[in-house]
């Protein structure tokens, strides 16, 4: 009864639960038909009030907006970027519809499709290809992200020291930075010396090298490596402490660090001794300084060591015992500074002997084969007893066992100038013996010179004054009896030289003002020998082309002059002689090559033709003076006639 009772009930309110959920459909659908009417009405209102450029760009929105909806419906998506029918840079008026191959159509067996369906079939395939690109990117910012990874743990990997082939390389690449930085600062320190502006650092990077091998060793004199530290203001050792440093980073060598350490040492302790000597403060009072000094005189390295050590038990018993230990441990600093100039001492005499060895060898060597090559051949003429002339000269006193260890006090200029002093004396001292009245007894005769004995000299001089004596008519030919010397054959033969038919000889002097010499009452003026060759030949221009012929050549001009003019007692033969050209007024078809050297031979002049020279090497050119002999050749310019 209860069940059915209630089953009657439920169907009871069914219907009006139905009616109720109707209504409720009815009344939204009447909500959203009020908006729309509402959204129609406000849109008629806005056309109604529009102009007519705010309805035609109403317009041209709808249709854009419309023709986009309409390309992401066929899939095109951003592909074209914006582009339209009407704005492309293609001039494509059918851009945005789809193309459709038709052979290829045909091809594929797709030609019976309509219109609409092959387009259909043509956007499928790019929505698989655009999809297709998306994966083909999708993969690539994959690998990029994959490498970035693999950097970062490979950089940790590197930073935790677990590669160690990366761990050697970069050890490789500081080497080679530092090689670098090293090659640098001694080309740097080249170009300085080479520039006369050498910093100290700069002689002592030279010495090292020469130590080591790398370099030959220079002509100027070495000096003791400390020398090059004294005269040296405080803020210049300092410069010099911190460019060492940077030699020392570079350069890992046993050698050089031992150096640098000495170079250091002795810069500091100068460094300290201006300081205190500047604040009139010192730990030492200068008597006791200068008995430590005794104390350290001739003693060689190993004997400072030893006193080192000794020192440094005496002031460990002085502590212990609470003795005084002031002089001792003044002591033991100025020992530092004076061992490291006593051990780059030893080691600068040590390089030197290898550096004498090694030039006695050269020079034996070099002696050996020159005595191979060249027999000598010598005169067998009788020896008399000349006097002998020796120079006083000093004993060297740089033996160690005599003299001891000295410490040079001096600076390097100070040591140059005395230097220089010494070669001025020896210069002098040289010369004064090379002109000197006593001729040096030889036993060899040098190439070129003539053995004279003098008695058969005696006989020809008096034969000849007897010939003078009758005959004076006979002056000339007595001269020319006389025979020539052999440089006078040597600059005839070689004026002569290469003389062709071309050619002559050329002997006719011009005529010169009188001249005086500011010279002549020291030396006599006399005339230069000479030999000089004209070269003439045919010029074959267009006017002798159509006159002449090789039958009948035209006359000859002059192409050119070879003068050579011989000065084999001239003075100073560092000046070469010079030569002007002066022009003939009264004939400008000549002029006058006049050539100017120095006593005792006066100026010398030619008459020749007045034209342009070619001063090309290649056009046989030459103005040299060798040997004695002052070479003048050139040829005058051909002009060509050119349309």
């Amino acid at each position: 009864m209860g069940k059915s009772s209630k089953k009657k009930s439920s169907r009871k309110h069914s219907p009006s639960s139905s009616s109720s959920s109707d209504d409720g459909l009815t009344q939204l659908e009447l909500e959203k038909m009020k908006l729309l009417e509402e959204k129609i009405r406000a849109k008629k209102k806005l056309k109604e009030c529009e102009t007519l450029e705010e309805k035609r760009n109403r317009r041209l929105q709808k249709k854009i907006n419309k023709e986009k909806r309409r390309q992401e419906r066929l899939g095109w998506g951003s592909s074209l970027s914006g582009y339209t029918n009407d704005d492309n840079p293609f001039g494509d008026e059918r851009l945005v519809e789809t193309f459709v191959w038709k052979k290829k159509m045909d091809k594929e067996g797709n030609a019976h499709l309509t219109e609409v369906e092959q387009k259909k079939l043509i956007q499928n395939r790019q929505a698989i290809n655009t999809k297709d690109l998306e994966k083909v990117k999708e993969a690539r910012v994959a690998r990029e992200h994959e490498r970035q990874i693999r950097e970062a743990e490979r950089a940790h990997e590197a930073a935790m020291g677990d590669n160690d082939m990366d761990a050697q390389r970069f050890k490789q690449w500081t080497d080679q930075e530092e090689e670098f930085h090293l090659q640098q600062a001694r080309l740097r320190s080249k170009i300085r010396i080479k520039d006369g502006r050498a910093n100290p650092i700069d002689l002592l990077a030279r010495y090292l090298e020469v130590l080591q091998g790398k370099e030959e060793v220079p002509d100027t004199e070495l000096h003791e490596p400390y020398v090059y530290t004294n005269g040296l203001e405080t803020e210049q050792l300092e410069d010099l402490i911190a460019d060492v440093e940077v030699y020392r980073k570079v350069d890992k060598a046993e050698v050089a660090q031992t150096f640098w350490d000495n170079v250091t040492t002795v810069a500091e302790d100068l460094v300290k001794t201006q300081k205190e000597t500047r604040g009139h403060r010192s730990d030492i009072n200068p008597s006791v300084k200068a008995d430590i000094l005794k104390i350290f005189k001739g003693k060689s390295v190993q004997k400072l060591d030893d006193l080192k050590l000794k020192v440094t038990l005496k002031i460990e018993q002085g502590r212990k015992t609470g003795a005084d230990n002031n002089y001792w441990e003044a002591l033991l600093k100025e020992l530092a500074g004076y061992r490291a100039k006593v051990s780059l001492q030893e080691q600068h005499k040590q390089f030197m002997k290898r550096v004498d060895a090694a030039q006695i060898e050269h020079d034996a060597e070099i002696a050996k084969k020159k005595a191979e090559k060249v027999e000598p051949v010598v005169f067998k003429t009788p020896k008399f007893e000349a006097p002998k002339y020796s120079r006083k000269t000093e004993k060297p006193q740089d033996d160690d066992k005599e003299a001891g260890i000295i410490i040079e006090q001096r600076s390097l200029e100070e040591i140059e100038a005395e230097k220089k002093q010494r070669q001025m004396e020896t210069d002098c001292q040289e010369l004064y013996e090379d002109k000197s009245y006593t001729p040096p007894l030889i036993d060899v005769v040098p190439d070129g010179e003539e053995i004279i004995k003098a008695a058969i000299e005696i006989l020809s001089l008096q034969e000849t004054r007897e010939l003078i004596r009758k005959n004076p008519t006979k002056i000339k030919a007595a001269a020319k009896t006389t025979n020539t010397s052999v440089l006078e054959d040597k600059f005839l033969q070689t004026a002569k030289q290469d003389m062709d038919q071309d050619e002559a000889e050329f002997s006719v002097e011009a005529q010169l003002e009188n001249q005086v010499y500011k010279w002549a009452d020291k030396y006599k003026p006399r005339k230069p020998k000479f030999f000089n060759r004209v070269h003439t030949g045919f010029e074959w221009n267009k006017y002798n082309q159509m006159h002449y012929d090789f039958d009948n050549p035209p006359p000859k001009i002059v192409q050119g002059y070879k003068f050579n003019i011989f000065y084999p007692d001239l003075i100073d033969k560092s000046v070469s002689p010079d030569y002007e050209i002066l022009k003939l007024e009264e004939d400008p078809e000549f002029c006058v090559l006049r050539v100017k050297s120095g006593p005792p031979y006066e100026d010398i002049a030619f008459k020749v033709v007045n034209r342009e020279w070619d001063f090309g090497n290649k056009k046989g050119f030459r103005c040299q003076f060798m040997n004695g002999m002052f070479q003048l050749w050139f040829y005058y310019k051909r002009y060509r006639y050119r349309r």
